[in-house]
């Protein structure tokens, strides 16, 4: 089962061709890499936010094994203690 934590949006990840992805675990080779509906020169952050990520979201969560990557296996197989902060115990790197 996975458990999305990208669901709240708080971890957006953006490469340098402007193409958003719901985390920075995800790779090159996702569904949504190339589709211009994630991408800032062709769609505003506000719709990627509001429609693309729950899309995505919902996709996951009831299509697994068609829509999540590797790297969602990895880093969401276990239950968050809330929509709102879900890497509370992701490391931390000391300044």
């Amino acid at each position: 089962m996975i458990y999305p934590k990208c669901e709240n949006g708080g971890k957006l990840y953006v490469t340098s061709s402007s193409q958003v992805r719901p985390c920075c675990w995800i790779g090159e080779y996702g569904k949504i890499n190339q589709d211009k509906k994630w991408n800032l020169n062709y769609n505003s952050i506000e719709d990627i936010l509001e429609v693309q990520l729950k899309e995505f979201v919902k996709n996951v969560k009831e299509n697994t094994k068609n829509w999540a990557q590797k790297a969602c296996y990895e880093q969401c197989n276990k239950p968050f203690t809330s929509v709102d902060n879900p890497i509370e115990n992701w490391v931390k790197v000391k300044k």
